[in-house]
């Protein structure tokens, strides 16, 4: 397959992000839960960086904590 077309890709990832807004917008019916799974996923990931060696990149990602 080849590359996307730069229009399509920035709709795709437009899409994506709105999906994952709406996604934990939902999930936030108890409070504190969206705080919640938001500091798993980026503990989880944070610690997946750490693991496979991307030393700069737990520093943009530890930002959104």
């Amino acid at each position: 397959m080849g590359t996307l077309n730069a229009i399509i890709s920035g709709g795709i990832t437009f899409l994506w992000i709105i999906g994952i807004i709406n996604a934990i917008n939902l999930m936030d019916g108890m409070d504190g839960l969206a705080a919640g799974m938001g500091v798993i996923a980026v503990s989880s990931l944070t610690i997946a960086l750490a693991l496979n060696g991307y030393g700069s990149d737990i520093v943009l990602v530890t930002a959104f904590v």
